[in-house]
């Protein structure tokens, strides 16, 4: 009579949970797959965040005024301009220069560095973000004066993004 019991409240506890599952509006494995995601979409503007820097270094401490500029001038190619979060595919070429022309269309970040240089990029400033769309809007990867990427939750990359603009 126990193990009946302990058998009826399992096929319960597994019909509740099945059908918990199959209900959830989330994918089951979408988290895992997402913070791969992110860490990849991290070490992309971590190397966009290298080639501003030997632009940088190259053009008397001056930002590059378009990302375009990084393909034809650094060693980077399109598919680190690109998330995979995103439904942004890279830009095609066979040259730099024709890649570079196709990148407006082809790239999945926001550039904030316009204007700015070495000296006049802070530490704490946004140099490159994400559009809010990317990541299922849970947050956004962001690349800092300093070179450093975080992944940012929404709030407070809103607010941040709003101290610099």
């Amino acid at each position: 009579i126990v193990l009946m019991f302990v058998c009826g409240i399992v096929s319960v506890g597994m019909a509740h949970q099945t059908a918990w599952l199959v209900r959830s509006d989330q994918p089951m494995f979408r988290s895992g797959r997402e913070s791969a995601n992110r860490a990849r979409c991290g070490s992309n503007m971590r190397q966009i965040g290298q080639a501003i820097t030997l632009f940088a270094l190259e053009h008397e401490g001056r930002y590059p005024d378009l990302l375009e500029e990084l393909i034809t001038t650094q060693d980077v190619t399109p598919e680190v301009f690109v998330c995979v979060s995103s439904n942004v595919e890279r830009a095609e070429g066979k040259t730099p220069a024709e890649q570079a022309a196709h990148l407006r269309d082809h790239c999945s970040y926001i550039y904030h560095g316009r204007g700015l240089t070495t000296k006049t990029a802070a530490a704490d400033r946004p140099i490159l973000c994400e559009p809010q769309s990317n990541h299922f809007g849970q947050g956004m990867n962001i690349l800092f004066g300093d070179g450093h990427v975080d992944f940012v939750p929404m709030e407070q990359a809103e607010r941040l993004l709003q101290q610099f603009r």
